[in-house]
């Protein structure tokens, strides 16, 4: 059985091609339709999957801030090496400590000076470390009033020389 091609067989079969081809089309847009319905309609679905990468990015981050935290101490250690090895670092290290503690002490006397009447600033206190009995302490002298500092809780032991009870 031979097929002939003729003008209306050849015009049969383009209509029923382009047919097939707006069918196709036609189902793709339902079925993207229908997809984009059901997230919508069902709002358990959306929220699942919302769920489930809020989950699995709070998973990467609680893995990423272990390994930072561990990288972190490690650090630390090597910190705490180079300063046992190196005399001036662990004197710039001492030094930062130092000053900080200083600097808590000058506030504490600029509280109490405060509370005696006299405005003291900063820059005009004179402030001693010494050594009574094993424990160290600041001596801060403003230009009417003394005040004597334990370092080791910042706690006023004299005020003008006179013990602090």
């Amino acid at each position: 059985m031979k097929i002939k091609y003729n003008k209306k067989n050849i015009s049969t079969s383009i209509v029923i091609g382009i047919l097939c081809v707006v069918l196709t089309f036609g189902m793709v847009v339902q079925i993207r339709t229908v997809k984009s319905n059901i997230s919508i309609s069902n709002p358990d679905y959306a929220n699942n999957s919302l769920r489930d990468e809020v989950l699995k990015n709070k998973e990467k981050y609680d893995n990423a801030f272990i390994e930072l935290s561990k990288i972190n101490k490690e650090l630390e250690k090597y910190r705490k090496k180079a300063t046992n090895n190196d005399s001036t670092a662990k004197e710039k290290q001492e030094s930062k400590e130092e000053k900080k503690e200083k600097e808590k002490a000058v506030k504490v006397a600029q509280k109490k000076f405060k509370e005696l009447g006299e405005k003291a600033k900063k820059e005009e206190l004179e402030v001693l470390k010494i050594k009574r009995k094993g424990e160290y302490y600041y001596y801060i002298s403003a230009k009417d009033n003394t005040v004597e500092i334990r370092i080791t809780d910042n706690k006023i032991t004299r005020v003008n020389s006179v013990p602090v009870e």
